[in-house]
């Protein structure tokens, strides 16, 4: 059967932990952000040095 007492005293750390989650996601997309804008600025370099490794 389920506890609501304690489901209820659960709630606080799965809010935390989802805080935490969100700020961790926030920072990966911020990172892929980064990376994508630097690639951009190099991309003719990028396709050449693909090209050669082929």
């Amino acid at each position: 059967m389920l506890d609501l007492a304690k489901l209820a005293g659960q709630i606080p750390g799965i809010s935390n932990h989802l805080r935490l989650e969100a700020v961790a996601s926030r920072q990966r997309l911020e990172r892929a952000e980064q990376l994508l804008a630097k690639a951009k600025t190099q991309q003719e370099s990028l396709v050449k040095s693909h090209q050669e490794w082929r």
